[in-house]
């Protein structure tokens, strides 16, 4: 089931080591860059790492996700396939910390509020 995002439109650099939200996603995330935006229908090549929210209103983090290049001005929500790794955006609990490794959360993990830094820190693993 595609979870609803909305893009929290800030062009900026990452102010991390990582030197792009793209580049901090892939050091974070749990796979490969995807050959598709993240948007549900889109079949471009991903080419940002876009900062978004969920449209849970009890999670107002932010993570990044690869778009492409319309999708990550789009300032309308967004449909997000659910196959989507969310990197957390917040740099200290991810490229900040010392000896952290890959740090992103699968949609389920999203949704059901579990948070983790590490993937030692999952119960299902």
């Amino acid at each position: 089931m595609p979870v609803i995002v909305k893009n929290i439109n800030r062009i900026e650099p990452a102010l991390c080591q990582c030197g792009s939200w793209l580049r901090h996603w892939r050091n974070f995330s749990n796979g490969a860059m995807p050959n598709f935006c993240a948007e549900a229908t889109c079949l471009d090549k991903p080419t940002v790492g876009a900062l978004v929210q969920t449209d849970r209103t009890t999670d107002r983090s932010w993570y990044v996700i690869p778009l492409c290049g319309e999708h990550a001005k789009a300032t309308h929500p967004l449909r997000v396939a659910d196959i989507t790794c969310f990197v957390p955006a917040d740099i200290s609990a991810t490229c900040g910390r010392q000896g952290v490794g890959s740090a992103g959360q699968t949609l389920a993990d999203v949704l059901s509020g579990t948070s983790f830094l590490n993937p030692s820190d999952r119960s299902d693993q």
